[in-house]
């Protein structure tokens, strides 16, 4: 993003966004939208920056180019059609059977028949200066890991503050979380926060090696990924597409990405404030640009994941129905009922009486609701949001394996923003809150990890996952190295194994994993039984693990080797505390002399 290539096309890129908004009240929610969720960790929230979102809209159409190229193996320049088509994905669903690599969502809006005209020759631009390179090989890891943090940087977000998880690093944690799976079973593998897909890439790797897996439909199911971000999301398709390219181009069947722009903890959602947890009853709000809706909670099941589907896909076709006629349908004339009752009998679930009852009039909101904001003219992103949105909740407990690297930011980073309340909540039902003025610096890293085995892995389940290093020794993780989350208001059976410190210098913060397992009963949790391992670039060390009673209320876990604590990282028995986003720096001042009245006495 400061090569001559960006800047050459970054204010054209400007010039269509603004245009786009000052015609067109569609653009203007979808570009609402993305501000209001993506910039959602910032104090001020809700001002659009048209050069920050042109950013993100190079980086998804040189995604576009890039999987064209990858999957073609060889660099394309295409006319002005096949261009087109690469930009709106319909290229990706007729030549290869991919049909969510390219989906309607905050950027869909540039790349529609009514605007793509003026991205083409931007595109083209960007297609020839791709031309330079090799794509009858790939290089099998990443693609956008460094792009990633330097948007981070270029655009002081702390939404893409994550530091990438270098090749080595996920390669180790996708091989200890495929090791450990459940005797026999194959691997069904959730990253959920999968960034631009390093862990994923490796894990898919890992697992095609390990299980001797050669086609698109056994690998699909391999590995899932969520991410809050979607650009992560798009760029993490473009990795996942480009890595199983050869069992892509040999399908003989219609292929859906499973990479999807969620946040997986549902705490803030773009139509929904929050969400309940697994086996809560509340009724799940959307709310659809100023209108709410209900549906009960029981259609958001992974047994309810197709007809979920079939519902939105109803709603977003009589928006597109009612944007034509210019009128909103009689909720008499849709017949909720028997649209229910079809689509039950067509995939061959029930459903049960009493959700039937709360469910066909949140329906029948839902498509009124959207038919409404169509013919205003506010129509298009709604039907990604929604299937996207609620993923998580239909894939609940249905995988085996966790590898992920979630976000390590601090509490203290979040400001008054409402989302530092339900993760405060978050943490203290899983019994992790630290107490006192430690509080500030409860990471949301451990957050997502205990929610993601809570919600989404079955029992038995491998667990891998990248924390920070203050871990180990920080005050604010003392309840964790306790595992008061066993014991907790919401207990979580997460029986540690393994902790790994990684090497100094991979990350900007010192960095750590924790690799275990999801039982069924606290008494099948070991009594802090763990081995400590060094992750380095030439794999695992073993290490001797101790666990240290500093004082009253504080604890360290030290990895040594032959009794030294082992250097860097910040692994040793001293309490840190971090990570946050703010580094505390001593500065020592020498005062070698002085004129006048500004030091005291002259010379010191």
């Amino acid at each position: 993003m400061e090569s001559i290539h960006f800047t050459r096309v970054i204010e054209p890129l400007v010039a269509l966004v603004e245009a786009g908004r000052a015609e067109d009240p569609s653009v203007v929610l979808a570009t609402d939208l993305w501000s209001q969720f993506v910039d959602y960790l910032e104090i001020e929230r809700g001002e659009f920056r048209p050069v920050a979102f042109s950013d993100e809209v190079y980086l998804s159409i040189l995604a576009r180019l890039l999987a064209a190229n990858v999957l073609s193996q060889d660099a394309i320049l295409s006319g002005d059609t096949e261009l087109k088509a690469i930009l709106n994905g319909s290229y990706f669903q007729k030549q290869y059977r991919l049909e969510n690599m390219v989906e309607f969502d905050y950027f869909g809006w540039i790349f529609s028949e009514k605007r793509i005209d003026a991205l083409v020759p931007i595109a083209r631009g960007i297609q020839r200066d791709l031309f330079a390179y090799d794509f009858s090989w790939y290089p099998d890891e990443d693609l956008f890991g460094h792009l990633m943090a330097q948007l981070a940087r270029r655009s002081q977000r702390k939404l893409l503050g994550q530091e990438w998880t270098p090749t080595w690093l996920a390669s180790l944690v996708a091989r200890k979380c495929l090791e450990n799976l459940p005797s026999g079973e194959t691997p069904r593998i959730v990253d959920m926060c999968c960034g631009s897909g390093s862990i994923l890439i490796e894990v898919l790797k890992e697992a095609r090696r390990r299980f001797s897996l050669t086609d698109i439909e056994e690998l699909h199911s391999v590995a899932t990924g969520f991410d809050i971000d979607p650009l992560a999301v798009s760029l993490a398709k473009t990795n996942w597409v480009a890595t199983l390219a050869l069992e892509i181009k040999m399908a003989t069947s219609p292929i859906i990405v499973p990479i999807y722009h969620a946040d997986s903890l549902f705490a803030i959602t773009p139509v929904s404030a929050s969400l309940p947890f697994m086996g809560e009853e509340d009724k799940i709000e959307i709310s659809l640009d100023g209108a709410t809706i209900e549906l009960p909670n029981a259609v958001l099941q992974a047994e309810y994941g197709e007809l979920f589907d079939r519902i939105v896909d109803w709603a977003y076709d009589e928006a597109l129905d009612a944007q034509v006629e210019g009128r909103v349908p009689d909720p008499h004339d849709l017949n909720v009922g028997n649209f229910l009752g079809g689509v039950a009998a067509a995939i061959g679930c029930t459903i049960p009486e009493n959700v039937l009852v709360e469910l066909t009039p949140g329906v029948e909101s839902l498509v009124c609701r959207m038919a409404e904001l169509a013919v205003a003219k506010r129509n298009g992103i709604w039907a990604f949001i929604l299937r996207n949105t609620y993923r998580p909740g239909l894939l609940t407990g249905q995988f085996n394996g966790l590898a992920s690297n979630p976000p390590w930011l601090a509490m203290s980073g979040l400001a008054d923003n409402p989302y530092r309340d339900i993760l405060t909540e978050r943490a203290r039902c899983y019994g992790i809150r630290p107490s006192g003025q430690s509080f500030l610096h409860l990471e949301l890293g451990t957050i997502h990890l205990l929610h993601a085995i809570d919600r989404y892995l079955k029992t038995g389940a491998s667990i891998a996952c990248l924390a920070p290093g203050t871990i180990f020794n920080g005050h604010h993780h003392e309840p964790l190295r306790k595992q008061s989350f066993l014991t907790s208001s919401r207990p979580v059976i997460f029986e540690i194994n393994e902790a790994w410190q990684v090497r100094s210098g991979t990350f900007k913060y010192p960095g750590a994993a924790l690799i275990g397992r999801k039982r069924t009963d606290i008494s099948d949790c070991s009594n802090l039984d763990i081995q400590g391992f060094l992750a380095a670039q030439d794999g695992l060390t073993a290490v001797d693990f101790s666990y240290r009673q500093l004082g009253p209320g504080r604890s360290a876990w030290v990895l040594e080797d032959e009794g030294i604590p082992i250097a860097g990282g910040g692994m040793t028995e001293i309490p840190q505390q971090g990570a946050d986003l703010m580094p505390r720096t001593a500065v020592c001042v020498v005062v070698v002399g002085g004129v006048g009245g500004e030091v005291p006495g002259g010379n010191a």
